[in-house]
């Protein structure tokens, strides 16, 4: 006979079976952290949805299914939106509150923090001066939040170094609930939702940015080990630091590496335009600095939303060492 527990407080789960007073303890055989879709999983409930919609609709809504359950196929990204996020009532529109309420003891201070890193504080120092929050409150918050899924942190890809932790928002409907719904509350209580769309409108492109980029690091992962790629890498993710040539800071958006001497370097391009080859020779040019001496077989890829430029697939021919994916190739990937 077996027991199945299943819930869906992280922070209530947890209590019962690693709490010393509690009935449980220490009584679990197995644990399974369920975690969203992926882009590529969550694909598969939108079979009724254009693939070039796919993306903005895992920026807004992520990867948990009570979220996007509810996307009506047959409407339009601002329809569902309006309906989800931007009404009174709407089912959305109070989420993050309630998920903060039932997971900790502070949530106003906890909202606080969210909403800075929501909208571009990432690094401790920022946060604790933007927050007005004692920094000692700070770090336990952020660790509270890395455990529930909400943030996470990262350091630079391949060349990792604790001084340059960033934190993030990881969870897209968190992501997008604090970018756009607050500054949005008096226009969605006055029943001017339309007009509250419009800035979302407007800035769509710009969020998606980050959230392309996660994609196609889902999308190597997801690949990773097959012949699509030149190698089987062991670590994937942002890399950001000095440009000691040019004196300063430069990123790249993906560096996956093997622990050893084979490295590739991507670029993710989210925009309306076909990826040209002055995209390609920048990223070729960042491969030469002192950071990356050690990995001596180096692999440039681009991912982009609407393709490639002639100019650009020619000199991936000429340089051979390029792979070239189009958000079509992505989403029709098994």
């Amino acid at each position: 006979a077996f027991i199945i527990l299943n819930g869906s407080s992280m922070t209530q789960m947890s209590n019962e079976f690693f709490t010393n007073n509690r009935p449980l303890y220490g009584r679990k055989t197995f644990q399974i952290k369920v975690q969203p879709f992926k882009f590529l999983e969550m694909r598969e409930y939108f079979d009724k949805t254009k693939p070039e919609l796919l993306p903005s609709i895992y920026g807004v809504y992520g990867g948990i299914p009570k979220y996007f359950e509810g996307y009506i196929q047959s409407k339009t990204l601002k329809e569902n939106v309006i309906r989800d996020f931007l009404s009174i009532g709407a089912p959305l529109l109070e989420e993050p509150d309630a998920v903060l309420k039932q997971e900790v003891r502070e949530p106003a201070s906890y909202n606080t923090l969210f909403a800075a890193i929501a909208n571009g504080a990432t690094k401790y120092s920022e946060l604790s001066s933007k927050t007005n929050l004692e920094s000692g409150n700070v770090s336990r918050y952020l660790d509270n939040l890395v455990f529930l899924d909400l943030i996470k942190r990262e350091m630079p890809s391949y060349t990792e170094d604790r001084r340059k932790i960033l934190y993030r928002v990881d969870d897209n409907m968190f992501k997008f609930w604090y970018r756009f719904v607050p500054r949005s509350l008096s226009l969605i209580n006055s029943d001017n939702s339309h007009i509250a769309y419009r800035y979302i409108e407007q800035n769509l492109d710009k969020y998606m940015g980050g959230v392309f980029e996660q994609i196609c690091l889902e999308f190597l992962w997801h690949i990773n080990g097959t012949s699509a790629v030149p190698f089987d890498f062991i670590h994937a993710g942002r890399w950001w630091g000095s440009d000691l040539n040019k004196k300063q800071e430069t990123e790249i958006d993906i560096i996956a590496h093997d622990g050893s001497s084979k490295g590739l370097f991507c670029e993710c391009k989210w925009s309306t335009s076909k990826a040209g080859e002055d995209i390609l020779l920048n990223l070729c040019s960042k491969t030469q600095l002192p950071q990356f001496t050690k990995l001596t077989q180096k692999y440039l890829c681009l991912f982009s939303r609407s393709g490639f430029t002639d100019g650009c697939i020619k000199q991936a021919h000429k340089l051979g060492n390029v792979l070239l994916f189009s958000l079509d190739s992505m989403v029709q990937t098994p």
